[in-house]
């Protein structure tokens, strides 16, 4: 029974553990090439400090995307990252998953340099308690 007295503060712990917990804020955009938006493109942010997690999102058919770090649209914590972006047309044939050993890549449509985070150019500083929207225009 006196182990029961503790039961209040390990529900507390586990459940600010999880979740809300884990200082995650959200982060959106849109995605724009040569002035026109890119449905389903792939971004990713890749963070400048190594102990932060990377985030990445699909955007929706009108080039909007939400960051992902856990679990759908959970966001990302804050810091300074680096920018990805890569958008390819459609694979022929039918839709596979993407570890199916016989999956393959649409052509790329963007410019190589903006799928390395190194190279792209882009970034993007996400901060806590602001309105944390990143919309990019990727040119030729």
């Amino acid at each position: 029974m006196r182990s029961l007295r503790y039961l209040p503060i390990v529900c507390l712990l586990l459940l600010c553990g999880c979740g809300g917990g884990r200082g995650l804020v959200p982060v959106s955009g849109t995605v724009r090439y040569n002035g026109k938006p890119l449905p389903n493109v792939y971004v990713s942010f890749s963070p400048d400090d190594p102990g932060i997690r990377a985030a990445t999102g699909t955007a929706d058919g009108t080039g909007r995307y939400q960051l992902t770090t856990f679990q759908a649209n959970d966001g990302v914590r804050p810091g300074k990252y680096r920018v990805a972006v890569r958008y390819e047309s459609e694979p022929e044939g039918p839709r596979l998953a993407a570890d199916d050993i016989n999956y393959k890549r649409g052509k790329l449509i963007t410019p190589l340099k903006y799928t390395d985070p190194e190279k792209s150019g882009l970034t993007a500083e996400v901060v806590a308690g602001k309105d944390n929207v990143f919309d990019f225009d990727l040119t030729d």
